[in-house]
């Protein structure tokens, strides 16, 4: 939840920067700073503003940088910056706020801080500082609008009248030290890497997946599918310590084959560490507390002894050989019988 607050709160910051450069760029620069009438404000007193109200509430309020707001001045002030020089300084200080925002955990979140006299915890101010970024872009808009008499193009290519669709939630599980949650593109970097480890090459083999576009497009036609269908496939393990993607575990129905196989491997630097018996032993659970399967399988190269060994912690015997379709080599086929 809080790793999802703070990805969300910095896409809106960055995704409204993005459209208050394009009011500017599409502007005159004798129009930055023209006011529509004395009781407003020009472009160029809002991206001041902005940047004011950022500084104090992040910067300052949260990263604890000195408070140099003078904001009455932010009002008042009639020229002294170019489009570019205030589009500059907007991206600056929005980057500099999210070096604040993007490293905070639940208690971080939760520290407080006396703003313009009034106690605001860190999740109050970034929640502030997001909704008054989004009405001041949408100031920006309507001026911008108006001075250039055309429509802004935010929107073009986008059809906004579908409908909305329900995404399909995927049940995630947690041990002591890790999550489990259904693999999607967002783990293509992870997938990447672990595809192409030493180990994953030598005993399962190589899935010719070199690119984050090649791991995506995996993800979505080797994996996605099982889990549309069945409700289980590949989970991505995440450590709760630093939420550090380790490597994944799942169960598998694989074509040509009877029955559902455990699988699992983490990137090398996570080895040896016990969170593959961690992940295995919780999806082995879930097989047969959730799933009612009344046995489980798995299947390991000949020459893979730390596979063979896991299983054989989580219970597995060795009941034969089996050969997987199209594929000449013989594995050692384990079951696990409830």
């Amino acid at each position: 939840m809080v790793k999802e607050f703070i990805e969300q709160s910095i896409f809106r910051l960055r995704e409204n920067t993005q459209k208050i450069e394009a009011c500017l760029d599409k502007v005159k620069e004798s129009s930055i700073w023209r006011k529509p009438n004395e009781i407003s404000n020009s472009l160029g007193n809002q991206v001041v503003h902005l940047c004011g109200n950022i500084r104090q509430y992040i910067i300052s309020g949260i990263g604890l940088a000195e408070d140099i707001r003078t904001r009455d001045q932010e009002f008042s002030i009639r020229e002294g910056y170019s489009k570019a020089e205030l589009i500059q300084m907007l991206k600056v200080v929005v980057e500099d706020a999210i070096q604040v925002i993007e490293p905070l955990d639940e208690k971080g979140l939760m520290v407080r801080n006396v703003i313009q006299g009034t106690d605001y915890t860190a999740l109050g101010n970034i929640l502030h500082v997001v909704e008054h970024y989004s009405y001041h872009s949408g100031q920006i808009a309507f001026w911008t609008k108006i001075l250039i008499e055309q429509d802004l193009g935010f929107y073009k290519g986008l059809d906004l009248n579908t409908k909305n669709k329900r995404v399909k939630q995927y049940k995630q599980f947690e041990t002591d030290r890790i999550i489990l949650r259904a693999t999607n593109t967002e783990d293509a970097e992870m997938v990447l890497a672990l595809l192409n480890t030493p180990k994953w090459l030598q005993f399962i083999g190589d899935r010719n997946v070199k690119t984050k576009e090649d791991a995506e497009k995996y993800i979505k036609e080797r994996m996605r599918p099982q889990q549309e269908r069945l409700g289980f496939s590949n989970y991505t393990l995440i450590r709760k310590s630093d939420g550090v993607k380790i490597g994944s575990c799942g169960l598998y129905d694989r074509e040509g084959m009877e029955g559902v196989d455990i699988g699992f491997a983490l990137l090398p630097d996570y080895e040896r560490q016990g969170y593959g018996f961690e992940a295995a032993n919780r999806i082995k659970q879930f097989a047969l507390e959730d799933l009612a399967m009344p046995t489980i399988q798995g299947i390991t190269a000949k020459e893979n002894m730390a596979s063979q060994n896991l299983l054989k912690k989580l219970g597995f015997q060795l009941e034969g050989v089996v050969n997987l379709p199209n594929d000449p080599e013989e594995l050692f086929l384990f079951k696990y019988h409830a």
